[in-house]
């Protein structure tokens, strides 16, 4: 290939490289501008159904576990925050929040001891803001090596969802629900619609959780279902051989035994035998 071929391809690659760069851009805008619309929609949305949740408020049990202290009970509060933020001309969110009060009559009374395990209890405790530590006592030095812990206060409850120009898509995170941290799905455009809202009132009002269900392919759940049956079959062939080797087991002490039971018969016999010998030989 002569260089003037040479310069004239690659020239063609660098056209077409930003043609696709351009229309990465341009997807990404007009992906935005439709999420910012979706957004205000949403926003609306929510709006309407936190209202109707807090007129008719009922008593939602939220439980965390807190490793080391046991389960912490709060009682969902209804009082609902709703804003919309835009943050800068490339992202717009809508926050919700709202909190969850703990039932400290449910909650354990725990005390622990070892300077180790009360530190390591109370930083859980204070990562998530919760205050716990009623009592502590202190050695010598100073030192607390005996701390009694029972939650109270509130844990915060909120629902993020950002638009970004950066992606295109909306980024939804959602925190304190099902445990205490946060856990993000990110959803395109097109998938930021009415049915993600219901999915989303759905699972504020408790009514279902198939907001965070993991929806996985076909090939996937296939691949599950076959690693199933395989475990199963695994299980089963596992418990028979188990019972066979405890049936040969038994029949091993059984014929331990009886082997025992004849020794001791004969051991016996011999006994009574030379003692009869011996009273013969007296006479």
């Amino acid at each position: 290939m002569s260089l003037l071929d040479q310069l004239a391809k690659q020239s063609e690659q660098r056209k077409t490289g930003l043609g696709d760069a351009e229309s990465l851009v341009a997807g990404r805008e007009s992906n935005f501008k439709s999420l910012e619309v979706s957004i205000q929609q949403y926003k609306d949305y929510l709006d309407q159904l936190t209202k109707l949740l807090a007129e008719h408020p009922e008593k939602v049990q939220q439980c965390y576990e807190i490793p080391g202290y046991g389960t912490i009970t709060a009682l969902i509060a209804h009082d609902y925050v709703v804003r919309l933020n835009a943050i800068n001309k490339g992202s717009i969110e809508v926050t919700l929040n709202f909190n969850a009060n703990v039932q400290s009559e449910l909650c354990p009374s725990v005390v622990v001891q070892g300077v180790s395990r009360i530190q390591t209890i109370k930083a859980l405790f204070d990562k998530h803001r919760i205050p716990a530590l009623l009592e502590a006592k202190k050695d010598a030095s100073g030192t607390i090596n005996q701390a009694v812990f029972r939650a109270r206060g509130k844990i915060p409850l909120s629902i993020v969802a950002l638009a970004e120009l950066s992606t295109g898509q909306l980024k939804l995170t959602l925190s304190n629900f099902e445990d205490l941290g946060s856990s993000i799905k990110n959803y395109s455009a097109e998938n930021f619609n009415d049915q993600l809202f219901d999915q989303i009132g759905h699972y504020l009002a408790r009514k279902d959780n198939e907001l965070t269900k993991e929806k996985l392919p076909d090939s996937v759940l296939k691949k599950l279902r076959q690693t199933a049956q395989q475990n199963e079959m695994r299980r089963k062939w596992e418990e028979k051989l188990n019972q066979q080797a405890e049936e040969a087991e038994q029949a091993r002490l059984e014929a331990q035994a009886q082997s025992k039971f004849s020794s001791r018969l004969i051991a016996q016999g011999k006994s009574l035998v030379g003692k009869l010998t011996g009273l013969m030989t007296k006479k």
